[in-house]
């Protein structure tokens, strides 16, 4: 399938513009990869449909951890973030924040995003426009990406979360300084992107606990929504989308997140209800990210029956609605037959950011995805 074909589909999709399928992806992490291996290859290539850029063979690089943060043990950032971890293949946590102590902050420097990413690697931004001109060439969408807690988490992983909380609800005012010095690395970050001509730009940063969010909607509109609101803001002016995604239950906010800007938001399934989330229905295009829990612990049965119910419940024919199903470790190899089967037989295959680097991946050597 040509690359024009999948990024005609997203569009029409994300616009309300009658797309001839709903997009869709089926994900595995590396330590996914590492632990089924060739049986979990055996499946991709029976679904061809969703999986058009997988080679045989590809599951012996793709199960080996993409970055230090992947791999047993401590690894520092280039914010002086210190992340933990105990399983190679899944992201590890930040366990030890630079800015526990106020009386660091004032000679605290972030890095450059000119010279390197967030967490230490060099970037070549002349390389990543080239790629971006190369992908249009294609007849491809160019992704470009914030780190996953480029902005609320980047904040706790600043200062710790217990810290950061009591800052918020005591009204301390350094934490102004805070929000000052990465709403700053952001947007310059934002304007590098910006001069590569993405059409796409991709946000994460969890917001929400499997409950409720992690601190009030009150709290997250005085802190949170205005720099949400202005970063958002430039990329749309720029006429480029905005995809942001969330943990966790953020439907109590959904309405902020559409008036920031956000051209797609990528809600979960469980902390979000498909009855919750069928009132923003036709509003905004929603990547709805299906129950990930469910997936280790449900049968087969109650996985098809659960992808099903969400896809009759939220698609419309004139589009906005796509679906993204990702598979961790804890997976049984016939539950992921399932996600997979159902997946194939309700959505067509999807433009996203790693259907597109890898597709590009022969232009260089070098990539400039995390």
């Amino acid at each position: 399938m040509e690359l024009r074909e999948l990024s005609d589909a997203y569009l029409k999709a994300v616009n309300f513009q009658n797309p001839p399928w709903i997009p869709g992806k089926v994900a595995f992490l590396p330590a996914t990869w590492k632990t089924y291996g060739k049986e979990l290859e055996k499946i991709v290539l029976t679904y061809r449909k969703l999986f058009p850029e997988y080679q045989p063979g590809d599951y012996k690089r793709l199960a080996k951890p993409p970055h230090p943060r992947y791999m047993p043990g401590k690894f520092t950032d280039a914010w002086g973030c210190v992340w933990s971890n105990d399983y190679e293949g899944l992201a590890g946590v930040v366990t030890e924040s630079p800015l526990k102590n106020w009386g660091k902050l004032e000679k605290f420097s972030p890095p450059d995003p000119e010279e390197m990413d967030d967490y230490g690697d060099p970037v070549d931004w002349e390389h990543r426009k080239r790629q971006v001109e190369r992908i249009h060439e294609l007849g491809g969408l160019a992704f470009g990406y914030f780190i996953h807690g480029f902005f609320f988490m980047r904040l706790f992983y600043l200062r710790g979360f217990e810290e950061l909380m009591l800052d918020m609800a005591m009204g301390e005012e350094k934490v102004w300084t805070l929000i000052k010095m990465v709403r700053e690395y952001n947007l310059k970050l934002a304007e590098l992107w910006l001069k590569t001509g993405i059409d796409v730009i991709w946000f994460g940063d969890d917001l929400g606990t499997q409950e409720s969010l992690m601190i009030s909607p009150k709290m997250f509109r005085e802190y949170i929504k205005p720099f949400y609101k202005e970063i958002f803001g430039l990329f749309k002016d720029a006429g480029v989308y905005v995809y942001f995604h969330s943990d966790g239950r953020i439907v109590d906010i959904l309405e902020d997140l559409i008036e920031c800007g956000a051209s797609i938001v990528n809600p979960q399934i469980g902390p979000n209800t498909v009855e919750e989330l069928e009132r923003f229905k036709g509003r905004v295009c929603m990547d709805v990210d299906l129950d990930r829990q469910l997936f280790s612990t449900g049968t087969p049965d109650q996985i098809r029956k659960h992808i099903h119910t969400v896809i009759e419940t939220l698609k419309q024919e004139e589009g906005g609605l796509m679906a993204y199903a990702e598979c961790s470790p804890e997976v049984p190899l016939e539950n992921i037959k399932a996600v997979c089967a159902t997946m194939a037989e309700l959505c067509g295959p999807t433009a996203m950011k790693d259907f597109v680097q890898l597709q590009t991946s022969h232009i260089s050597s070098k990539h400039g995805g995390d």
